[in-house]
């Protein structure tokens, strides 16, 4: 009955914002099954789009694996697995089409260029580009947004700037520094052993440089390779961060590169010869 009731509005539709309508008519006959909504509706809507505009289809996929991210690292989805926000201008619904709540709610008669905004929710960033145009600056606070500052400290086993410190020391030297400390799981890929923690140090030996596969951060990759002084000793370690989608699709040979030439330059001016 849903899918019929689906083919039947969505059959003559000329736009976005009437399909928003029809979605939000369906929402209501439903009576806010938001299972049933999560799961065919919107995601029915979504395919349409695709169908009446296959340039949208690339697109679409890319954000369903940030999707399936979230859901990987995430204890409790939102949305039963679906997209929270929406962005109706790129066929993608959402629980919340954001859009369309940014007209019904008079919200932007709030918000002015002076003005710097948090979205604490931001997931895939639809609601941010929905009131961008109307602020100064938008922060998402889930997407990927990671702020340093000098002094803040990060856990060595876990960080690819951490794990580039430690290929200097022998195992025994590691397990003594990390004996007594408690591996916290950042997200679901940290390493949490000690055992772990050598195993991949050793790889990271052979290659020159550490890797952190999403394991301090969900969604973001880093790779750092080891300064060293006139003695070849460590001393320090440069390194370069990216969200895993741009790793990925650049390949991790172009950061390694990168990283490493950036380390070997640093390590000539402190007086290392490489053999």
């Amino acid at each position: 009955m849903t899918t019929h009731l689906m083919w039947r509005r969505y059959r003559d539709l000329e736009n976005r914002n009437t399909i928003t309508r029809a979605l939000l008519r369906i929402d209501l006959r439903l009576r806010g099954n938001r299972f049933l909504m999560h799961r065919v509706v919107y995601p029915a809507a979504d395919l349409l789009c695709v169908v009446r505009r296959p340039a949208l289809w690339r697109l679409h996929r890319r954000l369903r694996r940030h999707l399936a991210a979230q859901r990987a690292q995430w204890r409790n989805p939102y949305s039963d697995n679906y997209f929270y926000q929406g962005l109706e201008r790129i066929g993608l619904h959402g629980g919340k089409p954001s859009e369309a709540r940014l007209a019904k709610y008079g919200i932007s008669d709030l918000l002015t260029t002076d003005l710097q905004v948090l979205d604490i929710g931001s997931n895939c960033g639809f609601w941010a580009l929905s009131i961008a145009p109307f602020v100064k600056h938008v922060d998402g606070g889930e997407a990927l947004t990671i702020s340093t500052s000098v002094g803040d400290r990060d856990p060595l086993y876990c960080t690819a700037i951490g794990r580039a410190l430690l290929l200097g020391m022998p195992d025994a030297g590691v397990r003594a520094l990390l004996r007594g400390v408690k591996l916290i799981p950042y997200t679901r890929k940290t390493t949490t052993t000690i055992v772990g923690v050598l195993e991949r140090l050793r790889a990271f030996r052979a290659q020159g440089y550490a890797f952190d596969d999403e394991e301090r951060h969900a969604g973001v990759q880093c790779l750092a390779a080891p300064v060293r002084d006139h003695h070849g000793d460590v001393v320090g370690a440069i390194g370069i961060s990216a969200p895993t989608l741009r790793v990925v699709k650049a390949g991790e040979n172009v950061f390694a590169e990168a990283v490493l030439e950036a380390a070997r330059s640093l390590s000539a001016r402190l007086g290392f010869a490489a053999e």
